[in-house]
């Protein structure tokens, strides 16, 4: 992904988290980051129940059909998987930025960081959220991580987020939680 990519990704991400109701009220910081970092533990445990996508597998599927159609699929065999539970954290560090207005850039030197296994990946993705000096290259650095992860396990995030971003459209308000 592109920095203009993920700067229009962003924008998009916080209009539709406006539209679904999770700005009545603006959340907080602290909220905002606990949601996200609710999203690593949940792709930790999807990942501890083996609960993966390949989308390879289902490319099929995800081109045809209604709207509804679309909605029963993509519960039944993508919600709640290990790459599922990525592109929600996606989704999530994306509003947060376009609800600050902040600008995602290059990020050059997290292309030295070696291979990560599940957990490193996981354990610095939720160092990087909790030892927050400054939100905005926190969220920089976050997104930047998954996305390395992701090409490096060859998880097509991008298409994760555009499918978990069309799935959240048909959901209810609040996509029918509390907050």
């Amino acid at each position: 992904m592109t920095i203009e990519q993920l700067n229009e990704l962003s924008n998009k991400a916080h209009e539709d988290a406006v539209e679904k109701g999770f700005y009545s009220p603006a959340p907080s910081n602290s909220k905002s980051i606990l949601l996200i970092l609710s999203g690593v533990s949940k792709a930790l445990e999807a990942d501890r129940n083996n609960k993966h996508c390949n989308l390879f597998d289902l490319r099929y599927h995800l081109r045809t059909g209604t709207n509804q159609e679309f909605k029963s699929f993509f519960k039944n065999e993508i919600k709640d998987t290990f790459q599922d539970e990525l592109a929600d954290i996606c989704i999530r560090l994306l509003d947060y930025a376009g609800s600050m207005g902040y600008k995602f850039s290059a990020n050059p030197w997290l292309v030295l960081y070696n291979k990560f296994d599940k957990f490193q990946f996981l354990f610095k993705l939720s160092e990087t959220l909790i030892s927050i000096k400054n939100y905005e290259n926190a969220i920089n650095e976050s997104i930047y991580l998954i996305i390395i992860y992701c090409d490096q396990y060859s998880i097509d995030i991008e298409k994760h987020i555009e499918l978990k971003m069309k799935y959240n459209k048909l959901r209810e308000y609040k996509n029918g939680k509390a907050y």
